[in-house]
């Protein structure tokens, strides 16, 4: 699997990441790296399945690199098998709000939404 060494560091303080995983509509060799992202097998989707790891980008730069994945992959697909990793900077948020947000995530979870918390 490929590693986030390789990318360069960033220098911004305020960024997200993302881990998308899902069915490309076309092949996609595992540990490639495509634009900002590298391509992973995860296997909770078996031989098909792909995970998508961005490096760490201020959210507009993330979201312009996502439109351009997408463009670049010829879309994807979605299933219950597949999720959604989103990564923040601890520096965007207070210790406040990042006990609220697990608060509720802890709640979501005990309503059997499918939401787990790592701490």
């Amino acid at each position: 699997m490929g590693s986030l060494k390789t990318f360069r560091k960033t220098p911004h303080q305020h960024c997200y990441g993302v881990e998308i995983e899902c069915y490309p509509n076309s092949y996609i060799p595992y540990e490639k790296h495509l634009v900002f992202f590298y391509t992973a097998q995860d296997q909770s989707l078996g031989l098909y399945g792909v995970e998508f790891i961005s490096q760490p980008l201020p959210f507009e730069m993330l979201e312009s690199k996502i439109k351009k994945l997408w463009k670049l992959v010829g879309k994807w697909q979605v299933s219950t098998d597949c999720g959604l990793h989103i990564h923040v900077s601890r520096s965007i948020i207070s210790y406040r709000r990042i006990t609220d947000f697990r608060v509720f995530l802890n709640r979501l979870g005990q309503n059997n939404a499918g939401v787990s918390l790592v701490h």
